[in-house]
């Protein structure tokens, strides 16, 4: 984490977009691992799982908060989402097959 010292707007967006996102990943390794143990220690720790994932649900809420206070041109997503898509575009969209709405219901 940055020291306060060092702090701007910007890296403020950076540094906390990163620690929570790393916090979020960490309870949900061990949520992960949780679910990993054996019988007795499993039974011990499983009532923990719903606490831990309501944690993460508010780490999500307020990622949705730190996300629209930052500035515009904030690049805190950038690398983050795949730019390709698994599924193919028609090139030529008017060639393709006219399709009739059909019945619905029983």
């Amino acid at each position: 984490m940055a020291a306060s010292k060092d702090l701007t707007y910007k890296n403020y967006c950076d540094t906390v977009y990163t620690e929570l996102t790393n916090t979020k990943a960490r309870l949900l390794d061990l949520v992960k691992s949780i679910e990993m143990m054996g019988v007795p220690e499993k039974e011990r720790l499983m009532s923990h799982i719903p606490h831990l994932l309501d944690i993460v649900n508010m780490i999500d809420w307020k990622l949705d908060i730190v996300v629209k206070v930052c500035p515009v041109d904030w690049q805190g997503f950038e690398g983050k989402f795949e730019t390709t898509a698994s599924v193919g575009v028609e090139e030529n969209p008017e060639q393709r097959e006219s399709v009739a709405p059909g019945d619905v219901g029983g």
